[in-house]
């Protein structure tokens, strides 16, 4: 494996990482041999899957896997070992070649990386700093201990609720045993609380529109209303 890191600008960085067929290799047979031990083919007991078949299904995925990992490894090594003071996390670089992982390697990584810029701080006695005294008055005590209080909350049951409060819906099918509902089902539901909320909707519409006197408001509502009713 070969990494290279250009800076010459001591800000934008660009590190170059060549990943060799041995630098992956020993990994893709371990985990070849470990899927081998237990994948379950038809006509073949575990253990016993021919080799080659194990690896024309599944020799790409843990390629790249094993590819992915070296990679990632020795990208964060570098960085630790050479003290690079990175902004941000290292970026797909835009001189990035494509790479054809199916053919033998080497296969070359460019990442961009932000570094840190250096610089010099000198302070002496005459430096003054400002010093802020926050006073927290009561309207401010009373709403941080209500948002601290809305978000450690409890569901409960109610029969009514206040303006804030956050209304949680459990549906149940009665007479049966608690159950997952399918796909089929939830676009069911879905479908029947769309269309109470849609019915709502055109209520206060209806109401909206006959207590301003607008008239093409009104008019809307109608031509929506038996949409809306009949589904």
């Amino acid at each position: 494996m070969k990494v290279s890191f250009e800076n010459p600008d001591k800000i934008n960085g660009l590190l170059t990482i060549t990943v060799e067929d041995d630098d992956y290799k020993a990994e893709v047979e371990k985990t070849l041999k470990e899927y081998r031990k237990t994948a379950n083919v038809p006509g073949f007991r575990p253990g016993q899957v021919p080799m080659g078949m194990i690896r024309r299904r599944f020799g790409s995925a843990v390629k790249m896997d094993a590819i992915n990992k070296v990679l990632g490894d020795e990208l964060q090594k570098y960085i630790a070992d050479n003290n690079i003071a990175m902004l941000g996390e290292p970026l797909a670089s835009e001189k990035q070649q494509p790479q054809d992982l199916e053919k033998d390697g080497p296969y070359t990584f460019m990442f961009d990386i932000a570094v840190a810029p250096e610089f010099d701080i000198k302070l002496d006695a005459n430096d003054t700093v400002d010093y802020y005294e926050i006073a927290a008055d009561d309207t401010l005590i009373d709403s941080q201990v209500e948002m601290f209080a809305s978000r450690m909350g409890q569901n409960v049951e109610a029969d009514h609720y206040e303006d804030g409060e956050i209304l949680g819906l459990q549906l149940a099918e009665l007479g049966l045993e608690q159950r997952i509902l399918s796909v089929h089902e939830l676009n069911g539901v879905l479908e029947v609380l769309l269309k109470l909320l849609a019915q709502q909707l055109i209520a206060l519409l209806g109401a909206l529109c006959a207590h301003l006197g607008a008239l093409e408001l009104c008019l809307v509502v109608d031509r929506l209303q038996p949409v809306v009713l009949d589904g």
